[in-house]
C-alpha cells in the first residue's frame, strides 16, 4: 500500500471510531433518559389490567392497576397521594391505560391514552382494536409493513374480535402470532365507543 492509501485507511478507521463513539453515547443518553422518566415503570402498585399513571404537570407522582376502570379519586388515594378538595369525590371512571394529568392549578383534571411505549415498558398490552402502525411497530415481529396492513385489515374488514383473527392477514401465521399475542389485547369495540 501506497502512503496515501495507508492515511485513507487511517482516516477511514478514525470516522468509524467516531461514529460508534457517538452512536454508544447517545445510546447511554436515551437509556440514562428512559430510567429517569419512567422510574415509576419498576413500582407499579396494585394489580389488574387497567394502568394508570398519575402526573402533576410532567412529574410522574405514581403508577397504579385496576382490574376494571378506576375512578379519579380511586386512582390518587390508591398511590397514597393526598387528595386534594378539587379531587375528592371525583367519581367519573377514567379509561383504561390512561396518564392523568392533576395540574395544581386546573380545577378538573384531565386524563390522556398512555402511550403505547409507556404500556409496553409497564408491562401492559397494546389495542389491537385502536392502536396506530407506530404502536403495532412496538410488538416484536411486526414491521412498518405489517403494522400497515393490519391497520387496513381493521379499516377495511372492521374491528378484531380475538387475536386469532389476525391469521387473515398475509404475512401472519400461527407462529408470528403467537410472537405478538403477549403484547396485544382486543377491548371490544362497544367499549372503545365510549
Amino acid at each position: 500500500m501506497t502512503d496515501k492509501e495507508n492515511r485513507v485507511v487511517a482516516h477511514s478507521s478514525i470516522r468509524g471510531l467516531i461514529i460508534l463513539g457517538l452512536a454508544l453515547s447517545l445510546v447511554l443518553m436515551i437509556s440514562r433518559a428512559l430510567k429517569q422518566s419512567y422510574w415509576g415503570a419498576a413500582s407499579v402498585t396494585g394489580e389488574g389490567d387497567c394502568a394508570y399513571q398519575v402526573l402533576r404537570g410532567k412529574t410522574l407522582l405514581g403508577t397504579i392497576r385496576f382490574h376494571a376502570p378506576a375512578n379519579v379519586s380511586d386512582i390518587v388515594q390508591g398511590l397514597g397521594l393526598p387528595l386534594s378538595e378539587k379531587l375528592t369525590g371525583d367519581e367519573r371512571l377514567v379509561p383504561c391505560d390512561s396518564a392523568i394529568d392533576i395540574e395544581a392549578e386546573d380545577r378538573n383534571c384531565r386524563w390522556a391514552p398512555l402511550s403505547a411505549s409507556v404500556l409496553v415498558a409497564l408491562g401492559g398490552k397494546i389495542d389491537l382494536n385502536s392502536a396506530q402502525i407506530e404502536d403495532l411497530i412496538l410488538v416484536p415481529g411486526v414491521g412498518a409493513k405489517l403494522a400497515s396492513a393490519i391497520v387496513d385489515y381493521r379499516a377495511k374488514h372492521g374491528p378484531f374480535h380475538s387475536l386469532a383473527d389476525l391469521e387473515r392477514i398475509p404475512g401472519v401465521g400461527a407462529k408470528k402470532r403467537a410472537k405478538m399475542e403477549p403484547f396485544l389485547k382486543i377491548t371490544p369495540w362497544s367499549d372503545l365507543q365510549r
